[in-house]
């Protein structure tokens, strides 16, 4: 692929040449944390920055942070103290004792005169489609960052419960000073004459420390920090906050749905539920909730995904090159971040809309911690059955939440116990299908100085059902006995638990954990007229995984390099898999930051594949190299730009086989395009019932692109991948390589919107290459249909979505009605292709405009 290469090769060398131009030296600032009245250091002390390398204080409570220029905010946060937000001042460093907690601004000082700042506008949060930034705290659900924040963007002002941020001043209005910053325990020695400084503004170690005090808070709860800088060293991965879902024009509220913005990511026809990350199938894709894999990450037929974003705190699209505490998945991570429940009081809130209603609760719970439930309904089966006939199938789903939080991972430990389940079911009056899953673990972090522990046992249960009383109605042939109603169902029970410790030291972590699970796939059982039958065989199994890394970060950080391996034993299948990682990271200069990741990923087959009666017990595992260049920017006007170049390659990939008998039937290509794509949604959703063989190869390669900026009041994003995906199935049957039926060679999403005073408008443009499917090419002698397989590419898909936003502000909360118009312009495009007998092409035309309307609840 010379053109990508090309291609990729001269974004990457513009891009670093703008950013180099608008490249500043950097700040070094010397601070120390110590306790309001005491004046003792606070060792404990967690210093966060929305750009570069976070910190954390020794035992004398200094702090020694790099900041990159237009750094205007740190946020120092500790175990037992309320939250503190200090204003860095644009031209030099100064001297400051600075509160924030219960008062009602954000001030900056020199000690001597305590004068107060100017505001910062450094509070925004992250926007759709960040990429993770050197100085991101990593989310939680992500192994590698068991003990990062549980920000899934840079965090600017993050507040502890019961010392919520204070809002920021007007522009162009000086804040008022805070109490703290002129009581006489906030008061720091007598300023000595500002020292001479070098090139990066070093001030002085001996007397020229920013004096940061803390206020001891007994209410006050830190969540998620236990003191690690953000992790450097892993592959580019794309945040997006819950506000960024609920902004994303087109996806409806929806927090996977908004993932279809990102880079890499592909589209699936009529917006059904699925995640394509760089080419690889939707079974390949891991969706993980606060470190527990989701069995179905959406609701039948893609309507919806299983959570709610009124109880998200952020998600982290990894597409590849991710480090050794994943495994069992060959594609990418999706994970998924809570957000903590509040102990300030209990407050109520929800959400209405057109498909479904949800509510949610939150407040706090005896021992100071805290609790979060929710449950979600949709009724459109209600509405619309009065108006269809008895016969037709329709879905409904239910989902429910429940989240708890309490305890100090630097005293006795923090305990978040956690349940979530999903229940789908598509109905009518003769048949009914009912798809549902239930988890449930608690994870316990605890650290011990520059050790961290985090531990997550969970358990959980899957259900599929089918009932048919359609039988009742057929007359029975001659000689044979009436059939009744016909019952299907297949349990499924799983078990897993996973430890990953981590030791900081001065030049960078040691790592390592265990990760191990298993279960039991039920007997498919079949019950007609009250008579049960086991139609196939039940399976144990179980996966066990070691892991460990060294991070290595000389130089100031400005280099560091993470290998890794992961040593996994599948029990199902036999193997011994060993699957090295390895991530490379170069901070250039404040500006840029290079990436490198290569590794090998296995994925085991599923249980329902192994399954002796309607699988294949010798199946083997697959698994996929994967390498990724990277290379992330500031650029002027503070665009923020991402540019990655990957290449996958899949070998014993699982490939639908014929079963060995007499004389049998190979199934011709699908000729429409969209059969291929239902079939791996199926799977995904329900599990296979497919003899498969690890005969299959796979291979994806390309470049992604991302610019965002954001303001005030504007924000813009533009997200563009050039990519191609390639399979090459049974060589018994097929030869050569074919297009994979959700290659788009061209994908184009641009995201732009406006803040009014309560309004806020917004569209999204999608711009993509039709999908690849098999055209007729005529008709032989005989007046048989020709098919040139996999030889056609439908016309290019456009769509714009519109999103609305009115908002009511009121002591209590915030009201928030939207409007999400869908293809706003209706354009009809073509979703598929069917071929007739005569070898006329009919096309499948895509869905017309589609509203969605909702009314938010948000409390304050």
């Amino acid at each position: 692929m010379p053109r990508l290469t090309l291609i990729g090769g001269v974004a990457l060398a513009v891009l670093l040449s703008v950013a180099q131009s608008g490249a500043a030296s950097p700040r070094v600032i010397l601070a120390k944390v110590v306790d309001a009245a005491t004046g003792a250091p606070v060792d404990t002390a967690s210093v966060l920055v929305e750009r570069g390398e976070g910190a954390v204080a020794d035992a004398a409570g200094k702090v020694t942070l790099s900041l990159p220029p237009g750094v205007r905010v740190i946020t120092v946060i500790a175990p037992g103290y309320a939250t503190r937000t200090v204003a860095v001042p644009a031209a030099r460093p100064a001297r400051a004792g600075v509160g924030v907690g219960g008062a009602a601004t954000v001030v900056l000082a020199p000690a001597a005169s305590a004068a107060p700042a100017g505001p910062s506008s450094a509070g925004a949060p992250a926007a759709a489609g960040t990429p993770a930034s050197a100085g991101a705290p990593a989310l939680p659900a992500s192994p590698s960052a068991a003990s990062a924040p549980a920000a899934p963007a840079a965090p600017a002002a993050p507040a502890a419960p019961a010392a919520p941020a204070a809002p920021q001043p007007a522009p162009g209005v000086a804040p008022a000073p805070s109490p703290s910053a002129t009581s006489p325990s906030a008061a720091a020695p007598p300023a000595s004459p500002a020292p001479a400084l070098d090139g990066a503004e070093r001030a002085s170690a001996d007397d020229s420390d920013w004096l940061i005090t803390l206020e001891a808070d007994a209410t006050s709860e830190v969540i998620e920090v236990t003191g690690r800088a953000p992790e450097q060293t892993r592959p580019v991965a794309y945040r997006m906050t819950a506000e960024d879902v609920r902004q994303t024009p087109g996806a409806a509220n929806d927090v996977l749905r908004a993932v279809q913005t990102l880079p890499g990511v592909a589209r699936i026809p009529y917006n059904f539920g699925g995640l394509v990350l760089r080419g690889q199938a939707p079974r390949d894709t891991s969706v993980f909730l606060d470190g527990m894999e989701v069995p179905i990450a959406f609701h039948f037929g893609g309507v919806t995904s299983f959570y709610p974003a009124t109880l998200l705190e952020g998600l982290e699209v990894t597409s590849g090159g991710f480090d050794a505490g994943w495994g069992r998945t060959q594609g990418g991570v999706i994970s998924l971040a809570t957000r903590e429940p509040r102990t300030d009081g209990w407050r109520a809130g929800g959400e209405v809309g057109l498909l479904h209603s949800g509510a949610f609760a939150e407040g706090p719970v005896p021992g100071g911690g805290g609790l979060m439930i929710g449950v979600r309904r949709s009724y459109l089966d209600a509405l619309v059955r009065p108006f269809v006939d008895d016969g037709t199938p329709l879905p409904s789903y239910l989902d429910a939440q429940l989240r708890g939080s309490w305890g100090d991972p630097r005293r006795d430990g923090r305990f978040i116990p956690q349940l979530f389940a999903s229940i789908d079911r598509v109905a009518s009056d003769e048949l009914a299908l009912t798809s549902a899953f239930v988890r449930t673990g608690v994870t316990y972090r605890k650290s011990w100085g520059k050790t961290h522990l985090e531990a997550v046992p969970w358990g959980g249960y899957n259900v599929l059902s089918i009932e048919d009383s359609s039988q009742d109605d057929e007359p029975p042939m001659d000689g044979e006995e009436p059939v009744g109603d016909v019952k299907f169902r297949r349990p499924m029970t799983v078990l897993g638990a996973r430890a990953d410790l981590i030791r900081d030291t001065s030049w960078g972590h040691l790592r390592g954990g265990l990760d191990a699970q298993g279960g039991h796939l039920g007997q498919l059982e079949v019950n007609v007229d009250e008579m049960s039958v086991e139609a196939t065989t039940s399976l144990w199994w179980r996966d066990v995984a070691g892991y460990a890394e060294v991070r290595v970060a000389p130089w100031g950080g400005r280099f560091s390099a993470k290998p890794g391996v992961r040593v996994e034993s599948y029990g199902a299948t036999g193997e011994v898999v060993v699957d090295p990682r390895l991530n490379l990271h170069q901070r250039v200069s404040e500006t840029v930051t290079l990436r490198q990741a290569a590794g090998r990923f296995h994925q085991p087959p599923t249980p329902m594949e192994l399954e002796k009666t309607l699988g294949n017990p010798g199946l083997k595992s697959g698994y996929t190299d994967q390498l990724s260049l990277s290379v992330d920017a500031r650029l002027p006007w503070d665009v923020e730009a991402s540019l990655t170049g990957f290449l996958h390659d899949g070998r014993r990939q699982p490939t639908s086989a014929i079963r060995p008998g007499p004389d049998p039937e190979v199934p011709e290509p699908n000729t429409g395009g969209l059969g291929p794509i239902f079939a791996e949604l199926l799977e995904e959703q329900f599990g296979s019932f497919d003899y498969k063989e690890a005969t299959g190869r796979a291979r994806s390669q390309g470049v992604e692109l991302s610019l965002k900026r954001r303001s005030e009041r504007y924000y813009g994003y533009l997200a563009y991948t050039l990519s191609r995906s390639e399979r090459k199935d049974d060589p018994t049957r097929f030869s050569g390589w074919r297009p994979y039926q959700l290659d788009q060679r061209h994908h184009l999403t641009a995201v732009g919107s406006v803040a009014f005073t309560h309004w806020r408008l917004g569209g999204r443009l999608s711009v993509v290459s039709g999908n690849p499917y098999s055209p007729a090419s005529g008709v032989d002698d005989n007046g048989e249909t020709l098919i040139d397989t996999w030889g056609g590419r439908l016309p290019l898909y456009v769509s714009l979505d519109v999103r609305a936003d009115r908002s009511w502000r009121r002591k209590w909360g915030e009201v928030v009605l939207f409007v999400d118009l869908q293809n706003a312009t209706n354009r009809r495009n073509i979703e598929g292709r069917e071929v007739e007998d005569n070898g006329k092409e009919s096309d499948i035309r895509g869905l017309p405009i589609l509203p969605f309307i909702g009314v938010e609840i948000v409390p304050r």
